[in-house]
């Protein structure tokens, strides 16, 4: 009786790239939020997560696409998250121009 050795698996692992863009989606969630919930003043820091960190994330996370042999799931969640949150923010402007309507 022979015996067969079963080919063990290759675990993949993510890519960096990946990882950064899901990091920075995070950030800018967090950041949306804090924002979102307290208006009263301008913040000095909404420059750096509303447009850089995103945009950082954003290309990272299609970098992170040509790199093969590895998963790409913090990708997928990254890029999910950047549309949730594109998603929320044209939704909040509709309700807003359908509640202000004045020029």
């Amino acid at each position: 009786m022979e015996l067969v050795k079963k080919n063990p698996k290759l675990k993949l692992r993510e890519t960096r790239f990946g990882v950064v863009s899901f990091l920075c989606a995070l950030l800018t969630l967090a950041y949306l939020n804090i924002f979102l919930l307290s208006l009263n003043s301008f913040n000095p820091f909404a420059n750096l997560f509303l447009q850089i960190i995103p945009t950082t994330g954003i290309i990272t996370g299609f970098v992170s696409f040509f790199r093969v042999g590895y998963r790409k799931t913090f990708t997928w969640w990254a890029l999910g998250l950047y549309a949730f949150m594109f998603i929320c923010v044209v939704f909040i402007g509709f309700i807003e121009f359908a509640t202000y309507t004045k020029p």
